[in-house]
């Protein structure tokens, strides 16, 4: 579900290397509830040094950007506007990075500063401006299998103080500009963080189902064609709150998570933040991970369809305990790709 953010205009820093100097194990205790163990280790060791990977992580009172090449991260965003730079994602051939420049807005809800979607190298050279909102938000970027056209939500403002009003997912042709509507949320509901299938045919939406208050109750995802025009039917109840799905481009299999329990007005009581993976036509789901009290979210699949790029909150009830990890589908077993704090990982393509 789409958040807006109060936020105040920063100079962004120059671009920084950090090397990540902690090695950390993944246990699981006697309960089922897994343990993140520092110790120090030599360079070559250091957490995610097996992966070429990005993340978001704060930077003061904002959002960064960074980018994990052989154990070392470099800063990438920096040249685009405002301090709130988040939801990156790779060009599917890994060769460039996208991310969310958010916008500005005033006391009234009404926009300052656009939301605006950025493309960078992962060395941070070459950032572009790719797409400037004409709506009140824009945001949750994805690329299609041949990188010729770029799915994307836009949120229309908020009634009130509550979520937005409305939201459509859109396709842009990056060659021809051509801009295609490609499914808009239905009164109560949002559709958003749009995942291409395989074949780049159709695109896997999550919807959020609000009451009338604008309190979330429930969130699932389906399967609509990217030329638009389909009807997006839920896969799974909405009681379920599944979210975030992300498309196996091996498999064909879908992941997803259980995030959107964290916005319900009351506690829905459904499972532990897990991810689960099921199959394209609604069947064959099962449960990837045991997490506990802990929280997964923001599952993304590595373009091998082995790994799940994600991040884990070892500490649900305090700030600053979200890790980037990535998860073996197979086995369930988390390892962890950055220090804290960091989310939002991904895995680069071919990688």
């Amino acid at each position: 579900m789409k958040e807006p953010h109060s936020m105040a205009l920063k100079i962004p820093r120059p671009a920084t290397v950090i090397t990540l100097g902690t090695a950390l194990a993944v246990a699981t205790s006697a309960s089922g509830a897994l343990a993140l163990a520092a110790s120090p280790q030599p360079e070559a060791s250091t957490p995610g040094a097996a992966f070429d990977f990005l993340y978001q992580t704060r930077i003061g009172d904002g959002r960064g950007i960074y980018v994990s090449i052989g154990g070392q991260a470099r800063r990438v965003d920096v040249d685009a506007p405002g301090i709130f730079h988040e939801h990156p994602t790779w060009t599917s051939d890994g060769s460039r990075v996208t991310f969310t420049a958010e916008g500005e807005w005033d006391d009234q809800g009404s926009v300052v500063r656009a939301s605006e979607i950025w493309i960078v190298d992962p060395d941070g050279a070459n950032a572009t401006r790719l797409i400037t909102c004409d709506c009140w938000d824009v945001d949750n970027a994805s690329w299609s299998p041949d990188d010729g056209r770029i799915a994307y939500v836009e949120y229309d403002a908020p009634d009130a103080g509550g979520p937005p009003a409305a939201s459509r997912v859109v396709v842009l042709d990056v060659a021809t500009q051509q801009r295609t509507i490609v499914v808009e949320s239905e009164r109560g509901q949002l559709v958003d963080i749009p995942r291409w299938s395989p074949d780049g045919s159709s695109l896997v939406v999550s919807i959020d189902r609000f009451d009338e208050t604008g309190d979330e109750t429930g969130s699932s995802f389906g399967i609509v064609p990217a030329a638009g025009g389909g009807v997006l039917a839920p896969l799974l109840p909405f009681e379920d709150y599944g979210y975030a799905a992300d498309w196996n481009r091996v498999t064909g299999a879908l992941v997803y998570s259980v995030e959107t329990q964290g916005y319900a007005f009351t506690d829905p009581a459904v499972s532990p933040w897990d991810l689960f993976e099921i199959q394209s036509d609604g069947t064959g789901r099962r449960t990837i991970t045991d997490v506990g009290h802990e929280q997964l979210s923001l599952p993304v699949w590595s373009s091998d369809g082995t790994l799940i790029a994600a991040t884990l909150d070892m500490a649900p009830r305090e700030p600053g305990g979200q890790r980037a990890v990535v998860v073996d589908a197979a086995s369930g077993v988390i390892t962890p790709l950055a220090d804290p704090i960091s989310d939002y990982a991904r895995l680069r393509p071919g990688a």
